[in-house]
């Protein structure tokens, strides 16, 4: 990133899916969130391969108020669910969160079925 920021590049998609997985596989939870705020906020349009990893990463800690946020960002930029982010929403379940659960799960089949 301190590259990027050097060289004055644009944030990109693809810059995107690399930051997240290094993230993910070094376990840094508070990185990922902060350039996460860093693309959305400069408009970069992220794949789902980065919405897959962040929600993982997000149903692995067992954050549940951040998988909303994710979800939501994700919602407004793709129209489609993957099973990637079925699982994550339905990875966190437990007795306090069922309608959440119930939202993914539901939102998950509805979007399978348009297709």
């Amino acid at each position: 990133m301190k590259l990027l920021k050097r060289n004055d590049l644009p944030l990109q998609p693809g810059t995107a899916d690399i930051v997240f997985s290094i993230c993910y596989n070094t376990d840094e939870w508070e990185l990922i969130n902060k350039y996460a705020k860093r693309f959305v906020k400069a408009g970069v349009k992220l794949r789902q391969t980065s919405f897959d990893t962040w929600m993982r990463f997000a149903a692995k800690r067992g954050d549940t108020e951040s998988l909303w946020k994710i979800e939501k960002l994700r919602s407004d930029s793709m129209k489609q669910h993957t099973l990637a982010t079925g699982f994550s929403c339905a990875k966190v379940a437990n007795p306090f969160t069922p309608v959440f659960v119930t939202y993914c799960v539901l939102s998950f089949s509805f979007a399978q079925s348009c297709t």
